[in-house]
């Protein structure tokens, strides 16, 4: 739901009350910001900074 600055309210489900902020830079969208979470369409870049850190095992179930 737009909230009227830019920003948007997640209505359902996962995001059911998160913050939602479109990220720009000379118009276009460079990333989405979901409350704690950086969505981007494009793998980080390697010497980037990873939201969150990195689980030193790699992806793994529970």
């Amino acid at each position: 739901m737009p909230n009227g600055d830019g920003t948007y309210t997640g209505q359902s489900g996962y995001f059911a009350g998160e913050r939602l902020i479109v990220n720009r830079e000379n118009g276009a969208v460079t990333h989405l910001d979901a409350a704690s979470f950086v969505l981007t369409r494009a793998p980080y870049a390697p010497a980037a900074v990873i939201p969150g850190g990195v689980d030193g095992e790699g992806w793994h179930a529970g």
